[in-house]
């Protein structure tokens, strides 16, 4: 059994801006979403809203987890109900 060589591939350049630029966008919105969670009066407005979650019929729990991106305060949440 004999294996020949692969194929060179030649990829056009506008694949490669394509790329720098998904990466790029990236990167803004992972900047965009960390400065979303950093910003002053957010654990206020957290607290505002668990404590309406809790009013609501059918919702039995509310929980704080560090789940989500850039969250160095520890108020994300989670339901069940």
């Amino acid at each position: 059994m004999t294996f020949s060589k692969t194929k060179v591939v030649h990829v056009p350049r506008w694949i490669h801006a394509m790329v720098t630029f998904q990466y790029a966008a990236a990167v803004v919105l992972l900047i965009l979403i960390v400065s979303v969670y950093q910003k002053t009066g957010f654990d206020t407005k957290l607290t505002n809203f668990i404590n309406e979650l809790r009013q609501v019929k059918g919702i039995q729990q509310v929980g704080i987890s560090k789940s989500v991106v850039g969250d160095h305060t520890g108020f994300s949440f989670f339901m069940t109900s």
